[in-house]
């Protein structure tokens, strides 16, 4: 089993946040595109991350 750092874990739990934090800024700045592709990207995140707490290598 490979040993994780707690800092990488706790970087990689908090970027999805980030970025549906930007992708909500975006919709209130009323630009649905950019914001579209910051929840995209931060829902992809989300899910890489599940699938790594799920089976981890």
């Amino acid at each position: 089993m490979v040993e994780r750092n707690d800092g990488d874990l706790r970087s990689r739990q908090v970027q999805p946040l980030i970025l549906m934090r930007q992708a909500l800024v975006l919709l209130d700045q009323q630009d649905e595109l950019h914001s579209a592709r910051y929840l995209h990207t931060a829902i992809l995140a989300y899910e890489s991350w599940l699938a790594e707490e799920a089976n981890p290598s």
